[in-house]
């Protein structure tokens, strides 16, 4: 990991841009958006959504535009790391959740989402250089950028579904003014999205769960996921099936799977 990333940016933490670049890049976006649609409030599901589609536009565009420059193997390293940099730090925060700590939460979640896609736009790439196109140091500001722009795109990806999907005409979206000052300290989107409060308190409850759930799973498997290693399931499942079966789990997973080809006349799943 001897790239220019990493001896500029070191390693253990997240990278993104300073506050002042955060807030002209939200500021600009937002001018964006003004030019298609006037300041105010909304709340018809339909009206939220144009919105917020306007502005996955903008900074998916912008997005492109910086990958032409940067796109790079060494850029797709350094956003594996700050992906793995982002799960740590996710997998670290408390069991029990405060509506602040459920906030934490959901912007590493964010954050990972973000890199996850950034990753993906980098590998969709025709072809990749070793290094970045780009020079110092409009490489450092470019990177940042497109940090902070898939970090929106995924911000915004999560916002529609919960305004269109989960809570239709219960969100309020407020497209702020021009003269709006956007404070850049507390992670701001470029408008004003309102819950109600029980949909608030309902988002907590749910990072809850799934806190207690990443707990659980720490606890019971420490060493690896269980999701992909069917050996480990196996070794862990089968005594319990055997012993309330007669049958370990492998043994009973393919009876059903056989019963279920032959209701559907021999023909196996591809």
């Amino acid at each position: 990991m001897a790239t220019r990333l990493y001896r500029h940016y070191g390693q253990g933490h997240l990278v993104g841009p300073e506050t002042a670049i955060e807030i002209e890049l939200l500021r600009a976006a937002k001018e964006y958006a003004l030019a298609q649609f006037p300041a105010g409030k909304r709340r018809q599901k339909a009206e939220v959504a144009a919105i917020l589609q306007c502005y996955f536009n903008y900074y998916s565009l912008r997005l492109d535009s910086l990958l032409r420059k940067i796109a790079s193997r060494e850029l797709m390293e350094f956003v594996l790391y700050q992906y793995d940099v982002a799960a740590a730090a996710w997998r670290k925060t408390p069991e029990e959740l405060t509506f602040e700590i459920c906030q934490t939460t959901s912007r590493l979640s964010i954050l990972r989402r973000g890199l996850k896609h950034l990753a993906e736009r980098i590998a969709m790439r025709s072809s990749l250089p070793e290094f970045a196109p780009a020079g110092s140091p409009n490489l450092f500001r470019y990177v940042e950028e497109a940090l902070f722009y898939s970090r929106m795109l995924a911000e915004l990806y999560l916002t529609g579904d919960t305004a269109y999907y989960i809570y239709p005409g219960e969100v309020e979206l407020e497209l702020l003014n021009a003269d709006t000052v956007i404070d850049g300290v507390k992670w701001p989107l470029p408008f004003r999205l309102i819950f109600d409060d029980a949909n608030q308190k309902n988002d907590v409850q749910f990072s809850a769960r799934i806190a207690r759930d990443r707990a659980n799973r720490d606890k019971y498997f420490p060493d690896q996921s269980m999701n992909l290693d069917f050996r480990r399931q196996t070794e862990l499942l089968d005594p319990f099936f055997e012993t309330s079966f007669g049958s370990g789990a492998t043994r009973l997973l393919g009876i059903l799977k056989n019963r279920r080809c032959a209701d559907c006349g021999g023909i196996q799943d591809g």
